[in-house]
């Protein structure tokens, strides 16, 4: 559970750092990476 609660907030940040300033929810295309 924690393993995937620190991999999500990776994704989150790894989302917001790619698109910049557009919205910092994870996609199924994120998420699938």
């Amino acid at each position: 559970l924690v393993a995937a609660a620190g991999r999500a907030v990776r994704v989150a940040a790894f989302s917001v750092t790619r698109r910049g300033a557009q919205p910092s929810y994870p996609t199924a295309a994120d998420l699938a990476e």
